[in-house]
């Protein structure tokens, strides 16, 4: 099961967000890194292979403010 973290209550760290690989018990890991600022860095971080399902599951668990916060 993946969940995801909100990480901007993590002042030390330079992301917003990230998932939780419940199975493996480890962060999901991008070709860049574990943790993302946007959805679209999460997605240009993503294997372009990723199938439409899977990134459907992920974009599930993603709340409003993921986008929203930057443009304000």
């Amino acid at each position: 099961m993946i969940r995801f973290v909100d990480l901007r209550p993590a002042e030390i760290v330079c992301v917003r967000f990230a998932f939780w690989d419940t199975i493996r018990d480890r962060f999901v890991e991008g070709s860049t890194g574990q943790g993302w600022e946007t959805w679209q860095e999460f997605l240009e971080d993503m294997p372009p292979n990723l199938p439409e399902n899977t990134r459907a599951r992920f974009r599930g668990l993603v709340p409003s403010w993921v986008d929203e916060e930057l443009s304000s």
